[in-house]
């Protein structure tokens, strides 16, 4: 398994990080996804099933970052 950060939580962003959080996803397997937006209304487009991260802040803050698991990204 993958950690993914998705930088931006939009429409493009969010569908991209609930395919690669569902077991259905790109290769099959699901993965730990970490979204990270400076609007916190922009989760709300995640799906309630969706198992990864939500991250308030701006994608070049390092603390963010960090919150987000940019340690162990892939």
């Amino acid at each position: 398994d993958m950690h993914v950060i998705v930088v931006g939580g939009g429409g493009v962003g969010a569908r991209l990080a609930t395919v690669l959080d569902s077991d259905r996803g790109i290769d099959g397997a699901g993965h730990s996804v970490s979204v990270l937006d400076r609007r916190i209304a922009a989760f709300t487009k995640l799906p309630e099933t969706f198992s990864g991260g939500r991250v308030g802040g701006v994608g070049f803050d390092r603390q963010r970052l960090r919150e987000a698991g940019i340690e162990h990204a892939d």
